[in-house]
């Protein structure tokens, strides 16, 4: 068969992992299908997928299959061929698929600059996201559907975000798990772009892909336009694969898209900066930094106040809820005592803001009875007083503001507290 007559016969399908694409996009067919320095691809040849290929294969689970979805769309396709053309063959029929990819493992090495614990679907912390999957490229004769060559890859995308910087940067690498047949020549090329007020500086070289060894990587920086209020960017790495050998020239486009970085100016004290604002920041209080501290949150909320609370930033308002839960008349037995209240005076669950209409202490707190009686088993409401040693009080609340602005939490905005 002629190598004209071979591309006219041969598709691609692509199989991608779950959670890389959360939007759609279209095929994408460049005019120009190879690099700069590509040299000629020999369409005829159709090697034996390699040893180590097929070991990987096995040890994966997994290999080069035309899903059953992707098997469908082929018929329909062949069949509407034939009706409107009446190519009894259905050589007409371009067909290019996507569809999803159970993971394959996680082998290759992983950038530095990821978190080791970079789950398989997108997984965030306040200030980073991070996905490590598999997807894959299979080439089919487009009459028959038999597989003529393919492979599995890896996709590790990445933000990492900047608590004081309006910029950063959204990395994508690929490794090549396992190739074999129809796939020499085979280079990946994409885009990458943000999405709201932003800049965006991408690196998108064409970068041969079909060795065992082959590893390329694409990325974005962008930089968010803030005002007044607080913006929402979204980055996008998209890629695609191109081959000359292929009836339609190139594959399908996928796209790796996190979750939208919230960007503001609005945090007191604190520089721009950019945070995934769909995570819940945790406040961590340590029982071996701030003991007499950490005990008394911990006793509120074992007794059932509410642990996820919601930042207040008006002085005054947090000067009635400090007053209202720990007015000076308090008795302490020395100035190296002071009155701790839970929820804290800087949230809206606060003794004043909160609407509570009493508080109640605990034993060991050395509040007086007609100022707070001792909380008992099944009263969850009102707000909390203890007295502690000053130097924990001021401790723990500094810890707060610290909190506040390295994990910029905005006025009305959640965030969990945690006793460890």
């Amino acid at each position: 068969m002629s190598r004209i007559a071979r591309r006219k016969l041969i598709a691609v399908l692509v199989v991608a992992a779950t959670a890389l694409a959360p939007t759609s996009a279209a095929s994408a067919t460049p005019a120009d299908l190879a690099p700069a320095s590509a040299a000629s691809v020999d369409a005829d040849r159709l090697p034996e997928p390699p040893a180590e290929a097929v070991a990987a294969a096995e040890r994966a689970g997994s290999g080069p299959v035309l899903t059953e979805k992707c098997a469908r769309e082929r018929r329909q396709k062949v069949a509407s061929a034939r009706a409107t053309t009446g190519d009894a063959t259905g050589k007409a029929t371009v067909a290019t698929c996507s569809d999803y990819k159970p993971a394959s493992g996680t082998g290759g090495a992983r950038p530095n600059a990821i978190p080791s614990n970079c789950p398989s679907t997108w997984g965030y912390t306040r200030t980073t996201g991070c996905i490590n999957t598999t997807a894959g490229v299979i080439v089919y004769i487009v009459q028959t559907g038999a597989i003529v060559g393919g492979f599995d890859y890896q996709v590790v995308s990445y933000a990492n975000v900047s608590v004081t910087s309006r910029s950063w940067t959204h990395e994508t690498e690929f490794t090549m798990l396992l190739a074999w047949g129809q796939v020499a020549g085979t280079f990946i090329r994409g885009d990458a772009w943000c999405t709201g007020p932003c800049s965006a500086n991408p690196s998108t070289p064409d970068q041969w892909f079909y060795a065992l060894t082959a590893r390329a990587q694409m990325s974005v920086t962008a930089n968010a336009i803030t005002g007044g209020t607080p913006v929402n960017v979204q980055t996008n790495v998209g890629w695609w694969f191109c081959n000359v050998a292929w009836y339609n020239g190139c594959t399908n486009a996928l796209i790796a898209t996190p979750q939208p970085v919230r960007c503001d100016t609005s945090v007191p004290g604190a520089s721009p900066g950019c945070v995934f604002g769909h995570v819940v920041p945790v406040f961590n209080v340590y029982s071996f930094e701030h003991p007499s501290f950490a005990r008394h949150v911990a006793l509120a909320i074992g007794y059932g106040l509410k642990s996820r609370l919601t930042r207040l930033t008006d002085p005054t308002a947090q000067e009635n809820n400090g007053n209202r839960a720990c007015p000076a008349s308090i008795p302490k037995p020395s100035s190296d005592w002071s009155c701790d209240e839970y929820p804290f005076r800087s949230t809206w669950e606060g003794a004043y803001t909160g609407g509570h209409q009493y508080g109640r202490t605990f034993d060991g707190c050395q509040i007086a009875p007609n100022i707070a009686q001792v909380r008992q088993p099944g009263d969850n409401g009102g707000y909390s007083i203890c007295l502690i040693p000053a130097t924990e009080n001021s401790g723990g609340g500094s810890d707060l503001s610290v909190f506040y602005r390295t994990n910029r939490v905005l006025e009305r905005e959640a965030f969990d507290v945690v006793v460890n």
